[in-house]
């Protein structure tokens, strides 16, 4: 199962999101292809380095993450496809994404320019949205 964790620059909370559900799928023995874009996202962008900081107070290292725009191929190729906003899953709807491959985990603010305590609050809402979302595959 291919599993695309979509947000808008692909440097905060996909690529948190990507980490936490490759975790958690390798806790509960899925076999899943997790990765992360963006949708106004610039090639091979680090990820943020509170988010990085954040998810290194759980024990996840996310510092060799790059970002990369969402793509029509990877689109094609994805079971799954989670968006971040209802925005985002409105987005993906115009860009011809069909209903039965988008699962929504929420509204999940975006962290970009918060302080650290701002990225630990979203990680935190990630963690219990994707173990969610993982529990019902």
């Amino acid at each position: 199962m291919n599993i695309v964790f979509v947000c808008t620059g692909n440097t905060c909370r996909s690529p948190m999101a990507q980490a936490l559900a490759i975790q958690q799928a390798q806790k509960q023995g899925l076999d899943c292809n997790i990765i992360s874009a963006g949708l106004a996202a610039y090639r091979d962008a680090g990820a943020s380095e509170n988010a990085i900081e954040a998810m290194r107070e759980i024990g996840v290292d996310i510092s060799g993450h790059r970002s990369q725009p969402l793509t029509p191929s990877i689109i094609r190729q994805a079971d799954i496809i989670v968006p971040m906003t209802d925005q985002h899953r409105q987005l993906l709807t115009a860009m011809g994404v069909p209903a039965e491959k988008l699962r929504s985990i929420g509204e999940i603010p975006d962290p970009y320019g918060g302080d650290l305590d701002v990225y630990r609050q979203c990680r935190d809402t990630l963690q219990q949205a994707v173990t969610a979302l993982l529990s019902q595959l």
